[in-house]
């Protein structure tokens, strides 16, 4: 007998202030996991859990029935219902069987095998209810297989992802406390951000200046939709997609009381919306009234609306209050989203539908349902029922029925895949990125200090940047493994059973479920590959197979800017460095096979920037071969930094 499956829905941001946000579900997970690392049998772990959530759930909403909407209540109440349903299954089922075999006895045939039907009927629920998983199983990272790419990279450069980190980004001393939110000023550099994202652009496209860059990209993606070699033209409209998630309270955009419940928690980093504001406008001269930005169903606070409106106020700012110079989000007249399972039909933003493009600006979290929440589910906040309000829809709960929680393992329809196929949504997406400036934890977004290399106890300080929808989500989900395998179980939500699901079927077709077709506008044709995922080799070196030229995966460029010595990471076809072996101790063997001659400088340092080892090699064409000992230095991981006539070319992760 399989266990009985808890469903642990999205919490209900709106109330989630009354009840503690890391108690009741956070300690309900916990126990699950104690009682099966401890064997207790599934139906036993039911019958506690059942009494549990229901001796809670009536002690706390009989004194005050509000309390049913609380968020712990919404945790509870399907343990509960599911329970009580059971016991009364099995109830009437030994009842309707007793009172079966009395009217036997009495002859009373008619009656006898009604009670018959009956028990059967309440048998059958009774074993229903039983058959439902748990909780869903939780995997390892022995689980994901390095350098497998699956489906077809896609972008102007194919498959590439890249990553920019700068420590300097962030306020390592930031407390998050009342006055020193992670939001407020001083906490987050808009010079660097501004640089970071500069850099990304660039490198994404593989151009010398960052105007070019964007018409790089926008070109590629025309001739992708068969409009022609041609960027953006005066007239196209351009929608922002932010993740606003924790501004979630219609009628006030004040920052500390009613609109931000939460301060605590992250949303979309303000100067990063800006830097990409000021990019669009100011260098690739996109007109401010082609540009739609928001969270369309969240409040635009004032701490972006007073940076952005004051520069440029000719943008529009949709969310779903629409007041003090904000513009209401209008959601399409009809249903034009359909969930491909035939669940749901649903309305998007009506700019949407007007837009020649969409930029998916997602944040870095995991999520209790889903396991993560990057661009894929940040569309979340892009459908609205045809019935519902407007300013009201601050829950969709309704599109979560196919997430891993609600249903684990692989091979299920997942909704997810939908969003990232439909040509107003991701179909028309030129740019999904990733703001890991502060990076958070479970859907609203809890921020806290990342141990992974190379954050080694600092906030994550980076943005990530594709124009492969799945390739993103692959690198993404790689970072939120590598950071959550050593946490508490409770926090674990990256390795639920079925987490990438829709990654294996948004890549390739042939993982799609028994019965779906993947037709998400209902006109009869079915996506395609949408982009390649792929898990990297390991969390310190973090390479794909277009790093390793091993395939025609996921390509991760780096840049790294640190101070000073600030530089990137350069591409496989750009310059070949090779340091081996990994991991190695005493002497370190180098190679580099590139086109410059004369003296090369090499320099070690630790990953907080202080220089541990450095030397000089001579190199004449070809490929420079050499040693180096490195048996003073400590057990560690090391960045080796090469310059050529003092212009820095690459450096690179070693361990040592």
């Amino acid at each position: 007998m399989q266990e009985e499956r808890i469903v642990i829905d999205n919490l209900n941001e709106e109330n989630a202030s009354r009840c503690r946000r890391d108690s009741y579900p956070g300690k309900l997970r916990g126990i699950i996991e104690w009682m099966k690392k401890h064997h207790i049998r599934g139906r036993l772990m039911f019958v506690l859990l059942g009494v549990a959530s229901t001796v809670w759930f009536l002690i706390r909403v009989i004194p005050k029935p509000s309390r049913a909407a609380y968020p712990c209540m919404r945790v509870a109440a399907p343990m509960m219902s599911s329970f009580v349903l059971w016991l009364l299954a099995v109830t009437s089922s030994v009842f309707s069987f007793r009172r079966f075999g009395k009217n036997l006895n009495n002859k009373k045939y008619g009656i006898a095998f009604l009670f018959l039907f009956l028990a059967l009927t309440t048998g059958m629920i009774s074993l229903v209810v039983n058959n439902r998983k748990s909780v869903a199983a939780m995997l390892t990272p022995a689980d994901f297989t390095p350098n497998q790419p699956v489906g077809k990279a896609t972008g102007l450069r194919p498959g590439r992802v890249v990553w920019v980190w700068n420590p300097d980004a962030t306020n390592e001393n930031m407390t998050n406390q009342p006055f020193d939110y992670w939001y407020q000023k001083g906490n987050a550099d808009q010079t660097v951000i501004d640089s970071m994202l500069d850099k990304g652009i660039r490198d994404l496209a593989g151009a010398g200046n960052t105007a070019q860059a964007w018409d790089s990209l926008f070109t590629w993606f025309n001739k992708k939709h068969d409009r022609g070699a041609q960027g953006y033209r005066n007239g196209e409209k351009i929608v922002i997609k932010l993740n606003l998630t924790n501004s979630v309270h219609p009628g006030s955009y004040s920052d500390f009381y009613g609109t931000t419940q939460y301060p605590e928690y992250m949303d979309n980093t303000p100067e990063l919306v800006f830097a990409l504001l000021k990019q669009l406008i100011n260098v690739y001269h996109v007109q401010q009234e082609d540009i739609y930005v928001g969270d369309n169903f969240r409040a635009f606070r004032n701490t972006y609306w007073d940076l952005c409106h004051t520069v440029f106020p000719d943008v529009h700012y949709v969310d779903g209050i629409g007041e003090q110079g904000r513009e209401k989000t209008r959601k399409s007249a009809t249903e034009v989203l359909h969930f491909s399972d035939g669940s749901l039909d649903l309305c998007l933003p009506q700019h949407y539908l007007d837009a020649a493009y969409l930029i998916n600006l997602a944040a870095l979290k995991t999520h209790n349902a889903a396991g993560i929440t990057l661009t894929a589910k940040n569309h979340q906040g892009s459908i609205i029922k045809l019935a519902d309000n407007v300013s009201g829809t601050m829950n969709v709960g309704y599109a979560h029925a196919s997430l891993p929680y609600e249903v684990a393992g692989t091979g299920h329809y997942r909704h997810l895949v939908d969003y990232m196929g439909h040509k107003d949504m991701g179909g028309k997406t030129v740019l999904f990125m990733i703001d890991g400036i502060w990076g958070g934890r479970d859907f609203w977004g809890k921020i806290y200090k990342w141990d992974m290399p190379p954050f080694n106890g600092d906030y994550p300080s980076s943005i990530f940047l594709s124009q492969d929808a799945v390739a993103i989500e692959s690198v993404g989900f790689d970072f939120l493994l590598g950071e959550m395998k050593d946490k508490p179980a409770e926090e674990q939500f990256p390795y639920m059973s079925g987490v990438d699901d829709y990654l294996y079927q948004a890549a390739d077709s042939s993982f799609w479920p028994s019965g779906v077709r993947y037709d998400p506008e209902k006109d009869g044709t079915v996506i395609g590959s949408l982009g390649v995922y792929e898990h990297w080799d390991n969390a310190a070196d973090k390479k794909y197979s277009r790093n390793l030229g091993t395939g025609e995966g996921i390509e991760l460029l780096k840049e790294f800017l640190t101070g000073p010595s600030a530089m990137r990471e350069l591409s496989r076809e750009e310059a070949s460095l090779n340091l081996f072996p990994n991991p190695t101790a005493g002497r370190l063997n180098i190679f580099l096979d590139n086109g410059w001659n004369g003296m090369i400088h090499y320099r070690i340092f630790t990953l907080n920037g202080r220089s541990v080892l450095e030397g000089e090699m001579s190199k004449n064409g070809g490929t420079l071969k050499d040693r180096i000992s490195i048996s003073g230095l400590q057990p560690g991981l090391y960045l080796m930094e090469i310059t050529h006539n003092g212009e820095k070319i690459t450096r690179k992760i070693q361990k040592i």
